[in-house]
């Protein structure tokens, strides 16, 4: 027995089952992540070795060749190309597209301890390995900017919405960019040094003496232990600034007396506008198969509640934000099933004059998408761009098909020769084959009935 018999036999079984379908596949459409584009691996890693002050022509002799020298014994790598900058090398790799992103890293990171002796011995950073994800890419930057308030306390509110931000589940990292570290600046005059007979040294010698955190051992008091340290760190500009250098003639010499100390800012390697006003940027990135539309409606609620409490003094502005371009997408295919399913019921509403064909096909429509979404969810594939435009493509087909199954039986229900159970087995045994091979079906539309017997037949008084 065909299952198309066995479904027309046990129909009450079929709706039930389509019932559950639909319920599951409705649960799956609410759960199912959103996404821009789906997780696509790149084999393509990146090796960046940084090497303040050094010039390109060096950058090339110290670090990239002897880094080319041990990466070129990797295998199945389709091409490498390297750039050498004033302070920075960067060596691209990219792999075959079968091979195992994970396991290629494990051999670059091999293959880069090997170079290591090779290396110059006063690198400041190791060599940072990083492969390419689309997932890694920022969902939304958070602009922070104010007239009201500097850049310090900017800064101080950006790191507690950057805090909260992080505590989102899904989150992967958030980025603060734009912001300058706090430094503490002691400016020596030339002329009070000669005067006071103080050199570089000694001054800087001072300071790094009285700037020191001490460990003092440990202290045993019955069955307790305590570790004891002697806290020497500076905690604000005077302390450094009454620092004693030394003492000359019954005086003392500090700080104050030979330099400037100024509580300032390291210079800005990065910076961020928004309006001509000085801003700081918080770029969110989620984790790889995360609902990007829930993560960013609680990103956002959290940026609302912050810029509510402080009252209007800092604002808050949100760029890049994928997830409109989500919402719309989805959108639009909530809008294809129901336009789908209004000019599909008219239109066979209209020439076939019944209201039961009509439904027969519309229902096809969400039914078959609901059943979709429950796959999609059962393979752990996310909502994204490919999958709804697949989606889209795939319900014209699904609208094809099935008015042209309605059509056929109404087609012979007219002829008034079968039962009811009759006119729906015959023409899905005549078209069936057909409609799932477009080729062979339209060679057989392109045939007439020639008798009993015939492939093309589809009449029920030959069959």
């Amino acid at each position: 027995m065909s299952i198309t018999n066995w479904s027309i036999e046990h129909w009450l079984t079929v709706l039930v089952f389509i019932v559950i379908l639909s319920l599951a596949g409705y649960s799956s459409y609410v759960e199912l992540p959103r996404e821009a584009a789906p997780d696509i691996t790149i084999p393509v890693v990146v090796v960046s070795t940084p090497y303040v002050g050094v010039a390109p022509s060096d950058m090339e002799k110290l670090v990239t060749q002897p880094l080319e020298d041990e990466l070129q014994q990797l295998k199945d790598v389709r091409s490498m190309r390297s750039t050498s900058t004033d302070g920075v090398s960067i060596i691209t790799i990219e792999f075959e597209p079968d091979v195992d992103i994970d396991n290629a890293l494990q051999k670059i990171r091999e293959r880069v301890d090997a170079a290591q002796s090779a290396l110059p011995t006063d690198l400041t950073e190791e060599p940072i390995i990083q492969e390419i994800s689309f997932s890694e890419f920022p969902i939304m930057i958070i602009n922070l900017s104010s007239a009201q308030v500097g850049l310090a306390q900017l800064k101080l509110d950006a790191e507690r919405l950057q805090d909260e931000i992080e505590k989102i589940d899904g989150i992967l990292e958030v980025k603060l960019v734009g912001s300058v570290d706090r430094e503490i600046g002691i400016e020596a005059d030339p002329k009070l040094l000669e005067y006071f007979n103080v050199t570089l040294g000694e001054l800087t010698g001072a300071i790094q003496l009285k700037n020191l955190t001490l460990p003092g051992g440990q202290v045993k008091m019955g069955d307790l232990s305590y570790t004891v340290r002697v806290p020497g760190e500076f905690r604000n500009v005077d302390e450094i600034q009454e620092v004693i250098i030394r003492e000359a003639e019954g005086e003392f010499i500090r700080v104050k007396d030979v330099a400037v100390v100024r509580d300032t800012f390291q210079e800005a390697e990065t910076y961020s506008r928004v309006n001509g006003l000085p801003s700081l940027s918080l770029s969110v990135t989620r984790r790889a198969g995360e609902n990007i539309l829930r993560i960013a409606e609680e990103v956002k609620v959290k940026v609302a509640e912050f810029q509510e409490a402080n009252g209007g003094r800092i604002l808050y502005g949100i760029d890049g934000d994928i997830s409109k371009n989500i919402n719309e997408r989805v959108e639009e295919l909530e809008n294809n099933i129901l336009t789908g399913l209004i000019l599909v019921a008219g239109v066979l509403l209209f020439f076939m004059g019944g209201l039961r064909n009509a439904l027969f096909v519309a229902a096809a429509i969400p039914l078959s998408m609901l059943v979709s979404f429950a796959v999609l969810a059962a393979l752990d594939i996310t909502l994204n761009i490919v999958v709804l435009f697949s989606l889209v493509l795939a319900l014209g087909m699904l609208v094809d098909n099935a008015i042209v199954i309605v059509e056929n039986i109404y087609r012979h229900g007219s002829m008034g020769r079968a039962s009811p159970r009759r006119l729906a087995m015959a023409p899905l045994r005549s078209l069936g084959r057909s409609l799932l091979r477009p080729r062979r079906r339209s060679l057989a539309s392109s045939r007439s009935c020639s008798g009993p017997g015939s492939w093309a037949s589809s009449c029920l008084s030959c069959r």
